[in-house]
């Protein structure tokens, strides 16, 4: 029998085993599992495994995708670097306008990922000017590649068909792709549902409903660390070193690398914000030097109009919690003051913060850390910075899509089909007028004939009767025929016209 101290206890036991079956349940169902599609090899014939241990279906392997039937061409290099990936061994060159066309099951943000190298081949793929379109928006204009470049893409894609346009530009004979990535990404820990507006005139406002949005990354910086390559990312994401863009190096060191146990918070990052190597690693002020203030120019499109800008934050520096804080500087229209006991409530607890940034005009975005001038409680002050990520908030496509007319979908042959049938309309209806016109030029002769030919002599007679026969009639009645060939001296007859017709070939 229970006793009255377990009477009490035992409803106690049975809600923590309710909440926490609730916890389990939340964790399970907000679970992210990496997806299998879509990873395209462009131009192969086979699936190509990456260094990521990736698989990328060639799409020329029968694949569960679908290539528009524009004119292209399938080409492959004969370099035998080593240290080339596989995926840039190949690739579609486009010549008339083509998409590559997914199913989509599930509404979300994805990432399109779209990767080119220009190696030799018997077209100059340098040489190549194009746009990339989707979901009505502009993802690359009049875009080319000297080398090797990687443009990555966070686009809303709703469930059903998905269309990825690639086109030549004007004066430009052709486009091309070595390989093409679209997954579902866990749009919480990637995009934030609003943020906090940063103007030029230095006024501030809340930017909502981000999630809607098309952005491009523009740079994703490791900030006093290595570069971390796609086999270390969740998400197969390159993060940059960022000692070109700090504009006094010696005012910053890099921190000493942490080598514990990251403390993953709720209300702050996760593994898939970014990797644990961004928040083990970072920069500090140098103190030391005298200095109180170390700042990055970040180089940007001055035609763009807004940035998402999301810095990375973990304090892996700090001896004791609110040892000391620092402010944040955006453009210096932003002066936020950092403090992990106010922002996270631990230390080393990864956080990150985001706002949208006007662009000012300059190409460039600076952020800087600095000392707070009035903290003179803290007896070791210093400021930090681990990450950086810039993305340039994409506006809706003004570049028309021209798309082969061989297109499957039969909207461009209805057209055509409705075209044609005008033209023959149109024809028979002057077919019709002739013939009535023709009509009514016998009746009128014939008249002549019956009733001025009864009155006149016989040259008015044959005058009529040339008449008729000129308009293609024949007097059947008389067995006197007169040459036209003699009497008007000339010939007629049709000319020939030639037609030509184009073919596409995939």
């Amino acid at each position: 029998m229970l006793s009255s101290s377990h009477l009490v206890f035992f409803p106690f036991f049975i809600l923590i085993i309710h909440f926490s079956s609730l916890l389990i349940l939340s964790l399970s169902e907000s679970d992210y599992t990496r997806p299998d599609k879509y990873f395209i090899a462009c131009g192969s014939k086979s699936n190509v495994t990456t260094n990521e241990r990736q698989s990328f279906v060639g799409d020329r392997a029968h694949p569960p995708f679908f290539l528009s039937p524009g004119r292209s061409k399938a080409i492959i290099t004969d370099e035998t670097s080593n240290d080339m990936s596989s995926l840039y061994k190949t690739a579609r060159v486009i010549e008339t306008p083509s998409s590559y066309e997914l199913e989509v099951d599930q509404d979300g943000t994805y990432m399109v990922r779209l990767h080119f190298h220009s190696f030799p081949s018997e077209f100059n793929l340098s040489e190549a000017f194009f746009d990339v379109l989707a979901s009505g928006y502009s993802l690359l204009s009049n875009f080319s590649v000297r080398t090797q470049s990687v443009e990555e893409f966070l686009l809303p894609i709703k469930k059903g068909k998905f269309k990825l346009y690639f086109q030549p530009s004007q004066n430009s004979l052709l486009a091309f792709v070595n390989a093409i990535e679209v997954f579902l990404v866990p749009e919480e820990d990637l995009l934030p549902k609003s943020a906090q507006l940063i103007t030029l005139d230095g006024t501030k406002g809340i930017q909502s409903d981000l999630i809607s949005l098309v952005y491009r990354t523009i740079h994703r910086i490791n900030v006093g660390g290595k570069t971390v390559t796609p086999e270390s990312d969740f998400l197969w994401r390159t993060w940059l070193q960022d000692d070109g863009f700090l504009i006094k190096p010696e005012a910053a060191k890099k921190s000493q690398y942490y080598d514990g146990t990251l403390k993953f918070l709720p209300g702050g990052s996760t593994k898939y914000s970014a990797p644990e190597y961004v928040y083990r690693t970072g920069r500090e002020l140098n103190v030391q030097a005298d200095f109180s203030k170390a700042t990055w120019a970040f180089p940007v499109s001055k035609s763009a109009n807004k940035h998402l800008v999301r810095v990375h934050l973990c304090d892996i520096i700090g001896k004791a919690l609110s040892v000391f804080d620092f402010t944040l500087f955006i453009y210096n229209k932003l002066e936020r003051t950092i403090d992990a006991y106010d922002d996270i409530g631990n230390l080393q607890s990864p956080f990150h913060l985001d706002y949208v940034v006007d662009t000012n005009g300059s190409g460039f975005i600076n952020i800087s850390i600095g000392l707070v001038a009035s903290n003179n409680w803290s007896s070791v002050p210093n400021a930090y910075l681990n990450g950086v990520e810039i993305f340039e908030i994409e506006r809706t496509s003004s570049i028309a899509v021209f798309e082969s007319p061989l297109k499957q979908n039969g909207s461009v042959i209805g057209f055509g089909s409705f075209v044609a049938f005008l033209v023959i309309i149109g024809m028979l209806i002057s077919v019709l007028m002739v013939l009535k016109s023709k009509t009514a030029k016998f009746k009128r002769y014939a008249f002549q004939f019956l009733y001025e030919g009864m009155s006149s002599d016989r040259p008015k007679i044959d005058k009529v009767e040339w008449a008729l026969r000129r308009e293609g009639f024949e007097d059947t009645t008389t067995s006197t025929k007169t040459s036209l060939d003699d009497d008007d001296g000339s010939k007629y007859g049709d000319n020939d016209s030639n037609t030509s017709s184009t073919q596409f070939s995939t």
